[in-house]
């Protein structure tokens, strides 16, 4: 495994090989964003109680969802590079900066490095990481181009990492809402995101929604699913499952930005547009988490 990465590290330039890892295909932000995610899943499943035994599992499923995630990043960029030359022609394969090579022992790096995390956690864990490393896979070669199934996937993963943290410390019972959530505000993202990318994709016949059936249609199943998760946010305190701090942030704070979101869907015109809106869905998902956690 380290093989691997020592080898592709000796092909590259320095200079242009942490380029590459720190800004471009590993995306650092989305890497956080991840490791982050992992953490808070195992926190969650401990009832929201900071302890040594989630330090432990928290800090292992974050480092292997944030490797899995990344390896699923690198290898759609490198079998995206054609529509990339349209739709994100700066990033490091279409503009030729680094090769297809190396982008694929970066690739097996990070895959088995967080399979193997996840071992240390658990066979569950493993187990999980594995599906889903090649679900990422089976994704970026073939499912993104059918309608709605590549955004279900894309979608269903994400939600897993809840599954992922709570079956470190084989604890179901506070991961299911949080899945939910997590699914359906990814769900909407890969849908506006599949908005953003509609010149490339067009060009290059990937068969996303909106490139089949219209922006128009993909903007009102945006708009329902937007309205269905305002709804179904309220449920959890409804059923007495969290407090009124999960109230209070979800009212003040996460619903009154998907309102904005949807506000500006009806607006939006560009990619840079449909770009802002992604990046607004990505926080209020956190926003969600922290209610969660105020909540239990």
């Amino acid at each position: 495994m380290f093989f691997i990465f020592a080898k592709a590290f000796s092909e590259s330039n320095f200079l242009q090989f942490m380029r590459f890892i720190l800004l471009t295909i590993f995306r650092p932000v989305n890497f956080l964003i991840t490791f982050i995610s992992g953490f808070l899943a195992v926190l969650l499943a401990e009832g929201g109680i900071f302890s040594h035994t989630t330090l432990y599992f928290g800090v292992l499923i974050g480092s292997s969802a944030a490797l899995i995630g990344s390896g699923g990043n690198i290898i759609n960029d490198i079998l995206d590079q054609k529509t990339d030359k349209i739709n994100r022609p700066a990033r490091p394969l279409p503009s030729g900066e680094l090769t297809t090579k190396t982008a694929t022992r970066l690739y097996i790096f990070c895959k088995l490095s967080g399979v193997f995390i996840a071992s240390i956690a658990g066979i569950i864990p493993a187990i999980i990481a594995g599906i889903t490393s090649f679900a990422l896979f089976f994704y970026s070669y073939s499912l993104k181009s059918i309608p709605l199934v590549g955004n279900l996937t894309i979608a269903l993963l994400t939600g897993l990492v809840f599954i992922f943290g709570a079956s470190a410390v084989n604890n179901y019972e506070n991961a299911l809402f949080p899945f939910i959530f997590s699914f359906l505000i990814n769900l909407i993202r890969e849908i506006v995101k599949d908005i953003e990318d509609v010149p490339g994709d067009g060009k290059t016949g990937i068969t996303t929604f909106p490139v089949v059936f219209g922006v128009p249609l993909s903007k009102k199943i945006i708009t329902i699913l937007i309205l269905s998760l305002i709804i179904a946010t309220f449920i959890p305190f409804v059923l007495e499952i969290y407090k009124i701090e999960y109230l209070i942030i979800i009212t003040l704070s996460v619903n009154p930005a998907l309102v904005l979101s949807l506000k500006s869907l009806t607006k939006a015109e560009n990619q840079k547009d449909y770009s802002a809106i992604s990046r607004n869905l990505k926080f209020i998902m956190f926003l969600g988490i922290f209610a969660i956690l105020l909540g239990l």
